[in-house]
């Protein structure tokens, strides 16, 4: 191909190639509850909440949180969507959403709301919604002490949705757990409750946030080693850690008041890479420098694969950089993006943003490969598209 097909082959390619979108906070309908759509959870979405306790017209927090749903999704509405203009990441977002739904972003909460009801009604709205952002398949984020999302549990194979078991709960109660009136205690009674929960749903991966200061001395630590570890490779299951978070940082701000204070010792994950070669990490991080580090140590190490932009990081600037820093090192062997969503209306703008980005450096990279003679076919891009959306990580876990 000559340069000007590379270029429109590459952007064609990313834009219509199904992602497998590897970690989520989603839920189906089946999970009555959970699953979240719609207007008013897309405004109060924590991005947006903590953008308007920002403003100087913002409630205090306890006021706010008090008040209705669809009371704060109007306030928020009024006050970044109408009085101020969206300039944020989070807030171009919801204007993406609108624009790819086809609804007007410049009228009342009142008419915006209309509008999204009349589209949500439809019978098939999950799958319209998946079709618009170009994603097969997504992995839900399930917690097995969560009593009441056990209820909706079920061991039928859903063509859009996966399981990934979340273990964070397990290092913050008091060593005693209930299912179904059965009680466990750890370690042993608790991994035999992790592998019924296995046969039961046969999640994609274990999965577990951890704070910067996570090390071999930390709760979270033992309970990885002596229950999960074992599991991982009796069973033959990926583990998932996502480090750095620092929880409460304001806690007024209730979910909006997690953030990251300073960077972790990736010197733990180096240890747990060459101590436990049979298990198969999953492993981002929410500090930027980190994110290098990781980089530099999947290198050493194919037991583990770099995946996602968290949270933080995931802005324009970093994802573009991160994304060129780590194809600069690893080629195409990484997992580039997950969309974390919790509102299933953000799988459009997740998506539809980082498709944009990718498309730039993807084809930065090809059109260097075009300047050096490297022939350059459709199908090789097409494969290493694959690779990036979807076969890494289906070649990485089985």
């Amino acid at each position: 191909m000559n340069k000007s097909e590379i270029i429109e082959t590459i952007a064609e390619l990313i834009n219509t190639t199904p992602i497998y979108d590897i970690h989520t906070h989603l839920f189906p309908k089946s999970f009555p509850g959970f699953a979240l759509y719609g207007l008013d959870n897309l405004l109060n979405y924590h991005y947006l909440i903590a953008e308007y306790f920002r403003t100087f017209e913002a409630l205090e927090p306890e006021v706010f949180f008090g008040l209705s749903k669809e009371a704060r999704s109007e306030i928020i509405w009024n006050e970044l969507f109408v009085m101020k203009t969206p300039l944020s990441e989070a807030t171009i977002g919801v204007i993406d959403i609108f624009n790819t739904l086809g609804i007007d972003s410049t009228g009342s909460y009142e008419k915006t709301k209309e509008s999204f009801k009349n589209l949500t009604n439809r019978d098939d709205y999950f799958e319209f919604i998946f079709k618009k952002a170009g994603v097969s398949k997504v992995v839900m984020t399930n917690d097995p002490l969560n009593e009441e999302e056990l209820s909706s549990w079920n061991n039928q194979s859903n063509q859009m949705f996966d399981y990934a078991l979340r273990l964070d709960s397990f290092v913050n109660f008091n060593g005693r757990i209930s299912f179904q009136d059965r009680p466990y205690h750890i370690p042993q009674q608790t991994s035999e409750y992790l592998i019924k929960c296995i046969e039961y749903v046969q999640p994609r991966y274990f999965a577990i946030s951890l704070s910067h200061e996570f090390n071999v001395a930390t709760k979270e630590y033992e309970f990885l080693d002596e229950v999960v570890f074992p599991i991982c490779k009796n069973k033959q299951i990926p583990i998932s850690l996502m480090i750095g978070v620092t929880r409460q940082v304001n806690p007024a701000y209730e979910l909006a008041g997690d953030g990251v204070l300073e960077k972790a010792d990736v010197s733990v994950l180096t240890h747990l890479c060459a101590r436990n070669p049979d298990v198969k990490f999953l492993v981002t991080y929410l500090s930027r420098e980190n994110q290098y580090e990781l980089t530099v140590l999947a290198r050493k190490f194919p037991n583990l694969m770099p995946f996602g932009i968290w949270w933080f990081l995931n802005i324009p600037e970093l994802i573009n950089e991160i994304t060129e820093m780590r194809m600069s090192l690893l080629g195409n062997g990484f997992i580039p993006q997950h969309s974390d969503a919790r509102i299933l209306e953000q799988l459009i703008y997740k998506w539809g943003r980082f498709r944009s980005i990718f498309t730039d450096v993807l084809t930065k990279r090809y059109l260097e490969l075009y300047d050096k003679n490297v022939p350059i076919t459709k199908d090789r891009i097409q494969l290493d598209i694959n690779s990036f959306f979807q076969t890494n990580f289906q070649n990485f876990i089985s």
